[in-house]
C-alpha cells in the first residue's frame, strides 16, 4: 500500500544536511521516504535492499550510515532507527497516529528496544523532548530487557537438565539466582566471580537436595507430639492416658 511522506522545504538548507556530500544526502532522503518506513521511523531494511532500490554500491552503504550516526542508527544489519522521526508525525492526544506509533513500538523485538533505549540515553542532546522518550520508558526498557536477557542466559544453561527437575523447582532456582544487586549484577554472576566457576549441573543437584531436606524437616515438625508418659513403680514408662483410664 502506497504511503505519503512530506519533506519540509528547509530540508536542503538544514545545517546537518548541507555538510553531507550529494550521495549521502540522496541516501538520507531515501531513508526518510522509502516504502518500508512507518510512522515510528523504526523499520527493517537490509543493506542489499537499500543498494537495489537506490543503485548505491552496497559496500559503500555501511560507511555512509556511519556518517549518519546521531540522526540515523542501523541495528543488526537490518533495522533503521530515524531519530526524531516521531516528532514530525501528527501524534496528539489519542489520535490514531499516536496509537499506531505505540503499537509499532510494542511490537519491536526486545533487542531492538534495548539498542534504541541505549542510544537514546547516550544521545539525548540530539533528540527533541517530544521524540521517542515520550513513548518508551528508557530506564525501564534498559532494566527490564537486561534482566530478561540474563534470565534467558540462565535458562539456556539449565535447558539440558530441565527435564530432570520439577517446573516449580526450576522457577524457584531461576528467580533466586537471577536476582540483582544494586549494581545490576545477578546472584549467579556474583557466585561465578567469587568461586571462579559456575557448574550449573552441580548447582541444580544441590538445590534439589537442599529442597528435599527442607521438606523432610517441615514434615517432621508437623508430626504430632508423642503422648506424654509417666514412670511406673517398676521403673518403666506408661502413657498418661492409660493411667487416667484406671
Amino acid at each position: 500500500m502506497a504511503k505519503n511522506r512530506f519533506i519540509n522545504t528547509k530540508f536542503w538548507s538544514d545545517g546537518w544536511v548541507v555538510e553531507l556530500d550529494p550521495l549521502e544526502r540522496y541516501l538520507y532522503l531515501y531513508l526518510l521516504t522509502d516504502e518500508h518506513t512507518n510512522i515510528a521511523g523504526i523499520y527493517e531494511l537490509p543493506i542489499r535492499v537499500m543498494a537495489f532500490e537506490t543503485g548505491i554500491d552496497k559496500e559503500m552503504i555501511p560507511k555512509m550510515l556511519d556518517r549518519f550516526k546521531g540522526k540515523v542508527f542501523y541495528f543488526d544489519n537490518k533495522w533503521v532507527y530515524l531519530v526524531n522521526f516521531i516528532k514530525h508525525q501528527n501524534a496528539r492526544g489519542k489520535s490514531n497516529v499516536k496509537i499506531g506509533i505505540e503499537k509499532l513500538l510494542k511490537e519491536l523485538p526486545d533487542n531492538i528496544r534495548l539498542q534504541i533505549a541505549k542510544v537514546s540515553k547516550e544521545n539525548k542532546p540530539l533528540q527533541d523532548p517530544s521524540s521517542i522518550s515520550n513513548y518508551l520508558d528508557l530506564d525501564l526498557d534498559l532494566d527490564y530487557i537486561e534482566t530478561k536477557k540474563k534470565k534467558e542466559t540462565l535458562e539456556e544453561q539449565i535447558k539440558p537438565y530441565k527435564s530432570q527437575y520439577s517446573p516449580s523447582m526450576i522457577e524457584d532456582f531461576i528467580n533466586y539466582w537471577a536476582e540483582e544487586d544494586n549494581n545490576g549484577v545477578q546472584a549467579w554472576e556474583k557466585a561465578k566471580k567469587k568461586k571462579g566457576t559456575w557448574d550449573i549441573k552441580r548447582r541444580l543437584a544441590t538445590w534439589k537436595k537442599q529442597g528435599e531436606k527442607f521438606e523432610r524437616k517441615n514434615t517432621n515438625l508437623e508430626k504430632p507430639d508423642p503422648e506424654p508418659k509417666r514412670r511406673t513403680d517398676s521403673g518403666g514408662f506408661e502413657p498418661i492416658s492409660k493411667l487416667l483410664n484406671k
